[in-house]
């Protein structure tokens, strides 16, 4: 950092709470839900590939692919995804729409007929406890 000293959000220098063996909690905040038409720009095109080596691209694994394509679509379900699906799948689609930000009450709604295990709600935008 150059030798800067560097403020976090509650005005205390970094090296101060790192001195005194306190980590300092940066709390973040996303006021706004994501619009259920722009869940699908959450999952470009471009985003249907791994990199591999020699900077080339592969396709995603096809449980992978079908996965993103279930999320993408979740706002225009009739609907809830069924019961009893496989936990695996379950824990895919979860993990897929927290990776992509994608997680709001709608798609949570598609989902309410699932056993979910554990829901991080970190970084999901108009998502509440009720």
């Amino acid at each position: 950092r150059g030798g800067a000293a560097h403020s976090d959000r509650d005005g205390s220098s970094g090296d101060e709470a790192r001195g005194s063996g306190r980590r300092a909690a940066v709390r973040h905040s996303v006021d706004s839900q994501v619009p259920d038409r722009s869940i699908a720009a959450l999952y470009p095109l471009r985003d249907n590939y791994v990199m591999v080596s020699g900077n080339r691209r592969s396709p995603k694994s096809l449980v992978d692919l079908c996965t993103d394509s279930v999320c993408r679509h979740l706002p225009d379900m009739d609907g809830e995804l069924p019961p009893g699906l496989p936990q695996d799948i379950v824990d895919a689609i979860v993990k897929s729409l927290v990776n992509h930000s994608a997680l709001n009450a709608t798609t949570l709604r598609a989902l309410r007929h699932c056993e979910i295990g554990e829901l991080s709600l970190a970084g999901c935008r108009g998502v509440g406890d009720d």
